[in-house]
């Protein structure tokens, strides 16, 4: 995800020349994004034996849902990057509504993100991590 993510933001960039602090902005929210994921799934369940799935010590999946809401906002601001620099553009409203629509339609992760949010609560509170983590697995696909 992260692949796909610098992705977006290099093209986002091909498209449109951006300052210095823009590019920043961009490239450190994914950066933000990737950097806290890997940490926090690798170490949620704190040391010295990360593997060990015990509830007391994982957080309840606290964790996994900050990094839920962090992708939901490093995707909305790649989808939402696009458009205040399309408007100013010498360009038909035709082909400005299909780039926008093309960009645009990124925002359908953050959408289904939001059903993430819902299951990973469900398993973090639940007696059967695994039963009920089957929605979550469902969302991440």
């Amino acid at each position: 995800m992260a692949f796909a993510k610098l992705s977006s933001a290099f093209m986002l960039g091909r498209v449109a020349p951006q300052s210095r602090r823009e590019r920043g902005i961009l490239f450190g929210s994914v950066t933000l994004w990737t950097v806290y994921s890997v940490f926090a799934s690798a170490f949620h369940c704190g040391m010295p034996n990360p593997w060990e799935l015990d509830p007391q010590s994982c957080g309840n999946g606290w964790p996994l849902i900050i990094i839920i809401i962090l992708n939901m906002a490093s995707d909305v601001l790649l989808t939402a990057w696009i458009f205040p620099i399309l408007y100013p553009l010498n360009m038909d409203k035709a082909r400005r509504r299909s780039v926008g629509i093309l960009f645009g339609s990124r925002i359908i992760v953050p959408l289904v993100t939001i059903g993430q949010v819902w299951a990973a609560v469900k398993a973090g509170r639940s007696n059967d991590p695994t039963w009920d983590g089957l929605d979550l697995t469902l969302f991440n696909e």
